[in-house]
């Protein structure tokens, strides 16, 4: 975590001195991560057991034991198991370096108390939790999926194969309430929830149940629906939390491709564009609250009119919702182990250019070391194929080029856009800026373009900034965490000199603001806070 990361490792080596070590390797993307984590840990603690587990672990189990630093792999489930080996007493779940294995009988049930300890807060380091909780920490409400999507590892097919599930799992209510409450004062009250069984009859009153007893609007979610909600959960999150991000998930945006995909069952269940227009606008309606989309590009059978199609729908959607609709993101169809599409490639009409755990870990160390995104590689014959897989009827770098067009249109509708707002929020009159923050909701960090706005009125010989901020979601990390993650070095580089400007009195800054706010690092600059009233939601 952070640039600083292995000297974090090294201090919490030496001061909890652990005999047993747990590293998660969930996404194919973590592969290479948790290797050369393990080789890290193994040269600065040789005896210490190093345990692996999670989606990929399990797929790649017998690899990880007998190719890496890793002693054992928990395959499957890992809460129990995992505390069996730490009790010295395993019996289920497992493989061991010298290729001992437990056959996967523990599978989780819904209503199983999962709890290995009643409050990891009170274990964690600090400084991870602040950073963590800067992020919204994501809750566990369930496992599970019924569906035959043709490019994820975590389908029906996957949980059945690597974790013995068949169906859905949920957690218990009180045990969610609990992480929630617990994790609050780190993460300013947001949470991330990514679990909704598809077609589930029992999820709209288990999230009921949660909403109903959550203190009405005090928290920030970010929710991410699998498939489209109806306009009951819409309102019902909306009636819940102080401002929340809706994600929606079009999987294919040409829709003649969805329909085409979700008839074979290879996606999830087919909705139309207006259906998922008319979800986006009942968000957009909500002045607290905002929606994103997502799609793939690369699916079985893509055609040049589908792609046609992709691009007329984006930007469609990108003139129409505005800032209602806060993020669009396109990804490229990547091969994942143990997804239907890499099992057997031959059925969907696509070939496979990544198969064996050392593809996987060669793939993902080019991208650890790397500056590039997980998807940024540029396509070139003479190395790895940087999605793994492509269409037999295509060539190879077409779904690469659609994806760098489309992705950089997008981006620059945004920056465009929020560089038109930035510029709106100005009003400049003799002596005096005048900054006017706006979001949705927390999600939409806005805090960034202060710095901004400090520079402009130095530049402009303006001694005065006033700073309006009461119609604002204001969370701002403390500087600690700006270090440890290394994510907003612009701001951190410039606080320094403008904490200089402000002492000498070169600029003041005034800040009418909101009490439940949070400055983080800007409050050692010497900021006057003027406290004011509340936002103003309305549907």
């Amino acid at each position: 975590m952070g640039p600083y990361w292995i000297d974090r490792l090294e201090r919490l080596l030496a001061e909890h001195q652990p005999t047993i070590i747990a590293i998660s390797c969930k996404w194919w993307d973590t592969l290479f991560g948790a290797v050369e984590l393990a080789r890290l840990i193994r040269r600065r603690a040789p005896s210490v057991t190093l345990v692996a587990g999670g989606q990929t672990a399990t797929y790649f189990a017998r690899h990880l034991v007998q190719k890496t630093e890793f002693d054992v792999v928990i395959r499957g489930d890992g809460e129990l198991p995992l505390l069996e080996l730490a009790k010295g007493t395993p019996s289920c779940n497992m493989v061991f370096k010298n290729l001992t294995e437990y056959p996967t009988t523990y599978v989780q049930q819904s209503g199983e108390d999962l709890r290995l300890y009643h409050d990891l807060t009170e274990i964690a380091d600090e400084t991870m939790l602040r950073a963590i909780g800067y992020d919204a920490p994501f809750i566990w409400t369930g496992k599970g999926c019924k569906l035959t999507c043709l490019y994820c590892a975590g389908s029906a097919l996957g949980h059945k194969k690597l974790f013995g599930r068949k169906g859905y799992m949920y957690r218990p209510v009180e045990q969610v309430l609990h992480d929630m409450e617990v994790l609050a004062p780190w993460s300013d009250g947001a949470f991330l929830f990514d679990f909704d069984p598809v077609g589930n009859p029992e999820k709209a009153s288990y999230y009921a149940e949660i909403f109903e007893q959550l203190p009405q609007q005090q928290y920030h979610t970010y929710f991410y629906c699998w498939t489209l909600p109806d306009a009951e959960f819409v309102d019902r999150i909306a009636s819940t939390f102080q401002s929340a991000f809706v994600s929606l998930d079009a999987q294919a945006y040409s829709e003649p491709h969805r329909q085409r995909l979700a008839e074979k069952r290879m996606i999830k269940p087919y909705r139309s564009d207006r259906d998922f227009e008319a979800t986006i606008a009942q968000i957009a309606s909500y002045r607290h609250m905002d929606a994103g989309i997502y799609g793939i590009i690369g699916l079985a059978g893509e055609t040049r009119q589908d792609v046609d199609n992709t691009e007329q729908w984006i930007a469609h959607l990108l003139n129409t919702y505005g800032d209602g609709l806060g993020e669009l993101a396109v990804t490229p169809l990547a091969t994942e182990p143990g997804s239907l599409v890499n099992r057997n490639p031959a059925k969907y009409g696509m070939r496979l250019l990544r198969e064996t755990f050392e593809d996987y870990l060669e793939f993902t160390r080019l991208k650890y070391f790397g500056t590039d995104g997980i998807h940024d590689q540029a396509y070139d014959p003479n190395l790895p194929h940087p999605y793994g897989v492509y269409d037999s009827n295509d060539q190879p770098g077409r779904v690469y080029h659609d994806y760098q067009r489309i992705n950089n249109r997008i981006h620059q509708t945004f920056y465009e856009r929020r560089e038109m707002q930035f510029n709106q929020s100005l009003q400049s009159e003799g002596d005096t800026l005048t900054l006017s923050l706006h979001n949705r909701n927390q999600t939409r960090a806005v805090w960034d373009l202060i710095i901004r706005a400090c520079g402009m009125a130095q530049k402009n010989g303006q001694k005065h900034l006033h700073i309006n901020a009461k119609n604002a979601f204001i969370t701002v990390p403390d500087l600690e965490v700006f270090k440890l993650t290394g994510t907003h070095d612009y701001t951190l580089n410039r606080l320094p000199g403008l904490k200089r400007a402000i002492d000498a009195r070169q600029l003041v800054v005034t800040v009418s603001a909101r009490e439940e706010q949070k400055w983080g690092a800007f409050d050692a600059l010497g900021l006057r806070l003027n406290f004011g009233t509340d936002i103003v939601k309305a549907a």
